[in-house]
């Protein structure tokens, strides 16, 4: 059986910004946590935000 460690990050965009600019800073942040071994499992806009902001849910092996 495999165990997981498992993450959540908080990544808070900005209102202001364009919409390709908040996509591209996911981009970034998830390309930087793929190098460490993280795989995304799941994100989910946060409501607080409007979804502007998400929790990014990762794991990896143990």
């Amino acid at each position: 059986m495999n165990k997981w460690r498992h993450k959540v990050e908080y990544v808070q965009l900005s209102y202001f910004k364009k919409a390709q600019d908040r996509t591209a800073t996911i981009q970034e942040k998830l390309n930087r946590l793929s190098m460490e071994s993280w795989e995304l499992v799941t994100a989910v806009p946060d409501p607080a935000t409007s979804g502007i902001s998400v929790y990014l849910y990762l794991k990896r092996p143990y």
